[in-house]
């Protein structure tokens, strides 16, 4: 929990380098948290639908989906800085520039804002050559992001292992 509290605290810091241990830890915590509050929801949601305001047991059908989905957006937008934060300096920590983390953000809104690929106004011959390199692309970064620190200082500041 120090780690994730770390990264918030650092929440808009993207100079210097961060260990594995503080990006993944930050991940563990992110992901524990967004699955805690799924679970309250989904229990508040599910004691509001089958009891009423007078105690009775009844069933109505509410879009809770739009709830659970301002919900999950909220805490996404509340921890996109701190996240986003964290990853570059991981990436400073292999050596690698901050701007390897762009393919991830643009794969993530060619499916979050249009609610699928199938949406987009692109022919499919563009689409799907591009959406195979972001996701190769995305895949060589969550490698990056497992990589070992790279020893002394580089030209993003010194070693956290060492310090």
């Amino acid at each position: 929990m120090k780690w994730f509290l770390k990264c918030l605290n650092q929440y808009a810091d993207f100079k210097g380098r961060a260990r594995r241990r503080e990006f993944w830890m930050f991940q563990l915590f992110y992901w524990l948290i967004l699955l805690l509050l799924s679970i309250i929801l989904g229990i508040i949601m599910g004691i509001r639908e089958a009891v009423g305001e007078d105690g009775r047991l009844f069933l109505y059908r509410q879009n809770k989906d739009i709830e659970f989905e301002m919900v999950s957006l909220f805490y996404y937008f509340l921890l996109f800085l701190p996240s986003l934060a964290v990853t570059v300096r991981r990436l400073h920590d292999v050596g690698k520039s901050g701007w390897f983390v762009l393919p991830w953000i643009v794969l993530l809104l060619m499916f979050v804002p249009t609610g699928g690929i199938s949406k987009l106004p692109v022919p499919a011959v563009i689409l799907l050559p591009t959406f195979i390199l972001l996701v190769i692309l995305y895949f060589w970064m969550y490698i990056l992001l497992m990589l070992n620190s790279k020893p002394g200082t580089n030209k993003y500041g010194p070693n956290p292992k060492e310090e």
